[in-house]
């Protein structure tokens, strides 16, 4: 077998994207955030590469060994010590929080596991380019909408999803939590036109009481008893939720593609 031998110590240019958020608690002036994209790759992704640049060690013995380091890096943490990485950096214990004192110190004070980067790490980032910027919305985003009587979902869905009338339905994306004196869970109708009329004295809320489970991931609600069967409506949902005790100045939405009220015997 042909075996492609790479060089370790080849150069390779790396590229992502940068995504910025709005500051949301600053107030100041439209600064943004920025988050470098995360590509995480775990421990059979490396094995797979080294497996590629053909060392003559099988993917067993490879980690066989990662678990072995793992388990002792985690022993040395537990002992309260430090860890050279590798020469990639040194993972430490960091002791944060506030003490008046040499006794409360040791109530008070948290532990948390903390990492500084080497001069070896900090050079390979500094060969990666930024390859493009764009916007970060801090409103609700819609994944996908289960019908849970049905077991149906928007995922399996080729044509248009459909939601069995009075039952129950999950939604899950990001982001979703109702929270706000004019949040809400909306059904919007459907237009001749093909998108949601315009005139919101016509949408149809869920009930807070009907909405089972209201989470950052997930909004699990009982169908109201008032949308009309075989009429195509748009799921809304509306918030100023932004963290725990802490809110946008205004409201944000994210609506569904259409979907169907189906009748239920």
């Amino acid at each position: 077998m042909e075996v492609t031998k790479i060089d370790f110590n080849e150069s390779k240019v790396g590229k992502g994207n940068i995504f910025l958020y709005k500051n949301q608690l600053s107030g100041g002036g439209g600064k943004y955030l920025a988050r470098f994209e995360r590509r995480t790759i775990n421990d059979d992704i490396i094995i797979a590469r080294i497996h590629e640049r053909g060392v003559g060690l099988d993917d067993l013995t490879v980690k066989a060994v990662i678990g072995l380091y793992k388990k002792e890096v985690v022993a040395a943490l537990g002992s309260g010590e430090s860890v050279n990485m590798m020469d990639l950096g040194t993972m430490y214990i960091r002791a944060s929080g506030s003490a008046d004192s040499r006794e409360s110190a040791m109530s008070l004070m948290t532990l948390q596991p903390a990492f500084t980067p080497s001069k070896t790490s900090i050079e390979a980032v500094s060969s990666v380019q930024i390859s493009g910027a764009s916007f970060s919305e801090s409103g609700p985003k819609m994944e996908s909408i289960v019908d849970l009587y049905t077991g149906r979902s928007s995922l399996d869905s080729e044509n248009m999803m459909r939601l069995s009338a009075g039952k129950v339905a999950l939604v899950r994306g990001s982001r979703l939590k109702i929270a706000g004196e004019e949040g809400g869970l909306f059904f919007c109708p459907i237009g001749d036109d093909g998108v949601p009329v315009s005139d919101r004295s016509q949408y149809v809320q869920v009930p807070l009481d009907r909405i089972l489970r209201n989470r950052q991931g997930e909004l699990e609600f009982f169908m109201p008893d008032s949308l009309e069967g075989g009429r195509s409506y748009s799921l809304l949902v509306r918030s100023n939720y932004l963290g725990r005790n802490k809110s946008l100045g205004s409201y944000r939405e994210a609506c569904s593609d259409p979907l169907l009220i189906e009748p239920t015997a």
